[in-house]
């Protein structure tokens, strides 16, 4: 059963064999990686091909946070790095910031 939540669809039952029946190819992360995946997907010659059989492909993008929160979203065009330049800094800041940004 499918349930309309949020603008998105919530999938009750997640088995493995459930969503290869319903999608035709799911796609893991919803940040600029996952969504140029996407993207690159829906525009490759196969799925145009699909399409121009009638055939309409259908493909789940999954995110563990709400829509505009993934990572990089959520570095707002910053890009962040332990330097050490300017002040002392750490590795440890860096991987606690870029974590921290995915709440």
């Amino acid at each position: 059963m499918t349930a309309l939540f949020g603008g998105c669809a919530r999938i009750e039952s997640m088995s493995p064999k459930r969503l290869e029946d319903m999608y035709d190819a799911v796609i893991v992360g919803a940040g600029a990686a996952g969504l140029s995946a996407a993207l690159g997907l829906l525009r490759s010659p196969e799925i145009t091909e699909l399409k121009e059989q009638g055939v309409d492909p259908k493909i789940l993008v999954v995110s563990k946070l709400q829509p505009l929160r993934s990572h990089t979203g959520s570095a707002e065009g910053g890009i962040a790095a332990s330097l050490g330049n300017v002040e002392k800094d750490d590795w440890h800041w860096h991987y606690y910031d870029t974590v921290k940004g995915g709440d």
